[in-house]
């Protein structure tokens, strides 16, 4: 990247993720390749509160697509354009979803090289937005966290879309001890952890445990599941039903380091899923040398093999059960398809490795010649 260049980053937590998960850690990384970020942090303010009304209008006008698009993710855009209005600058918007808006429009987006990765799968695109190809006709490398998601937009837009996978902390998610491990193997009952709320199938988590206590089987479960106040009642009270079985120890508010404990006593990750791109407890899981049983997803097969993972059909309740026993009636089986997943987790999701490729688009925009067609640029990588 040319030094001339600055990189500005829209940076946003969520409340749900630790330090040591979640997009945002990428940031740690660039900083470390010394790329010299600034930094844009999403945070209420007086021009928060100003921006709300004003966002109303932009969305009449049809300026601002997304529903997750807010006053203080408008006032961090505000920023953004203002500290990049003088010299060259590549911009990275980690969050399209939440803060990709006026910077859609052509004219607003100006000379910035414009980079913007986005998380939902194509189907939560397709329900929310309505000119999906236009608002991202601005951004000159659209990162998506699938290749399905890659194949799709790219028929949408004429943006360079990349699939560049999310990462992991591959130093803070670690294995249990080798003792704690055969320890876990030894057991008579088979620990399972599920880990989540997003797009997660909590009808079929539901019919696994119902399958779990009518088959008396040696099985228990921890679950880790954030609330919060939009959550679907329906989701809720299913919930609230899967933690009611005696088997299930339910847990909330926990520090990273009580989260890793979880996944080092367990023997296996089971996550039913309605869709994804990216997961990060599939993530965690594999960083963990975690066996992993879940259900196939647009963004599954990206992040898990046969090697580390069964991934069943999904609403495959019966499935989901009897692949656990398979796997607590095979000690061997379990070690080495959690041997797999700490080498897959290392060798393609560490953030060190992803943040490689991230630094690669960068370069990669800055080297272009001005003019060069989109399209024309991807035929030859």
């Amino acid at each position: 990247m040319s030094r001339s260049a600055k990189l500005l980053i829209v940076r946003e937590t969520f409340g749900h993720m630790g330090d040591h998960s979640g997009y945002d850690f990428l940031c740690k990384h660039l900083q470390s390749a010394q790329l010299n970020p600034e930094f844009i942090w999403l945070k209420a303010s007086w021009l928060t509160r100003l921006s709300t009304p004003i966002l109303r209008i932009l969305r009449k006008l049809g300026v601002v697509n997304s529903p997750w698009f807010k006053g203080h993710n408008l006032r961090a855009e505000i920023e953004l354009i203002f500290r990049s209005r003088k010299s060259p600058a590549t911009v990275h918007i980690l969050y399209g979803e939440n803060n990709l808006g006026l910077l859609s429009n052509k004219m607003i987006k100006g000379q910035r090289k414009l980079v913007v990765s986005i998380h939902q799968p194509a189907s939560w695109w397709k329900e929310r937005i309505r000119d999906l190809g236009g608002m991202f006709d601005s951004v000159d490398a659209l990162i998506v966290l699938s290749s399905a998601e890659r194949e799709y937009f790219s028929t949408l837009t004429s943006a360079k879309v990349h699939f560049v996978p999310h990462g992991i902390d591959t130093n803070f998610y670690t294995p249990a001890c080798r003792e704690l491990s055969e320890r876990n193997r030894e057991l008579e009952t088979i620990s399972c952890i599920f880990v989540g709320q997003w797009l997660r199938d909590f009808y079929t988590l539901h019919e696994v445990m119902r399958a779990i206590s009518q088959r008396h089987l040696p099985i228990r479960f921890d679950i880790v599941v954030p609330r919060h106040p939009d959550m679907d009642p329906e989701i809720l009270s299913l919930i609230e039903r899967i933690e009611r079985y005696p088997f299930v120890s339910s847990h909330q508010h926990l520090t990273d380091e009580q989260l890793l404990v979880l996944y080092q006593g367990a023997n296996v990750l089971v996550l039913p899923l309605t869709e994804s791109t990216a997961n990060n407890s599939i993530l965690e899981g594999l960083a963990c040398g975690l066996p992993i049983i879940t259900t196939w997803t647009s963004g599954v097969r990206d992040y898990v093999d046969e090697s580390c993972a069964m991934v069943l059909e999904q609403g495959d309740a019966n499935g989901i059960v009897n692949a656990i026993m398979a796997l607590g009636d095979n000690p061997a089986r379990q070690e080495e398809m959690g041997r797999e997943a700490r080498k897959r987790a290392v060798s393609l999701f560490s953030w060190e490795r992803v943040s490689q490729q991230i630094a690669a688009i960068y370069c990669d925009l800055n080297q272009q010649r001005p003019g060069t067609d989109q399209h024309e640029k991807a035929a030859h990588n």
